[in-house]
């Protein structure tokens, strides 16, 4: 595969600054092993671009709120890729189960519906609130165990461990068993940990560069015993591998 090796060398700059906080000429240069001017070239296209800020006074450049834009445009338009690739298998849940069945990706410290089918019972969940801390819901916790140690430990030492009911995970080493046994057998239950009366099931959609989604199907607990939750979870397991399948040949 031919590659720009200028390009490659500053996009590996742009991440090397965005790790560091900030970084001035002549340290990045050594590190990278260029000659100060040829380092002033590429950090002056990194400025001229808007995704470098430079700091005139201390002579130190940071990543700009440029790079927020091109990430939250990123993040719009995979997660349109995502439901879009979802969409018939969500429908296949929602015939199967007749319950809301949701797609939900990771949002900072906090899982986040994308799409939704609601239920047709005349008693349906709605929720106005489509945002939670990812340990106390299903579709929080299956893709919480899929992303990597860094940011699993980050996520511990930032989340408010409070208790949304009695069922809530509060502390990081019951959180820790948690994961192992949803990377074990492969999906999450929420079996009434953020709201007493809604359970639910959720397993994880995966791109080759790791978890990127989970699907769930969520459920009132007046209409389904607790016991009925992983009986439900070879089907949604099924559906989500062929989501994840779909989604690995467009990336």
């Amino acid at each position: 595969m031919r590659t720009i090796s200028s390009l490659e060398k500053g996009l590996q700059l742009l991440e090397h600054i965005a790790h560091q906080g900030s970084v001035r000429i002549a340290e990045t240069a050594k590190r990278f092993d260029m000659s100060n001017s040829s380092m002033s070239i590429f950090m002056n296209t990194l400025v001229a671009s808007g995704l470098v800020y430079k700091d005139e006074m201390q002579k130190r450049y940071y990543i700009s709120t440029g790079i927020n834009k091109l990430a939250e445009a990123a993040e719009k338009h995979f997660s349109e890729l995502i439901e879009s690739l979802a969409r018939e298998e969500m429908k296949e849940l929602h015939q199967k189960f007749n319950e809301n069945v949701m797609l939900a990706v990771i949002s900072g410290t906090r899982s986040r519906y994308i799409s939704r089918i609601q239920s047709n019972h005349l008693i349906q969940i709605v929720e106005d609130d489509m945002s939670y801390p990812l340990h106390a819901t299903a579709n929080g916790k299956v893709m919480l165990a899929f992303k990597d140690s860094e940011f699993v430990r980050k996520y511990m030492g930032a989340v408010e461990w409070k208790p949304f009911t009695s069922k809530t995970i509060t502390n990081p080493k019951d959180l820790e068993k948690e994961l192992e046994r949803i990377r074990a057998s492969g999906y999450a239950v929420n079996r009434g940990e953020y709201e007493t009366n809604i359970m639910a099931i959720a397993a994880p959609i995966e791109s080759p560069g790791g978890i990127v989604a989970s699907l769930v199907v969520q459920y009132p607990t007046f209409r389904h015993d607790e016991s009925e939750l992983e009986t439900y979870a070879p089907t949604l397991v099924s559906v989500t591998t062929r989501i994840s399948r779909k989604l690995q040949l467009k990336v």
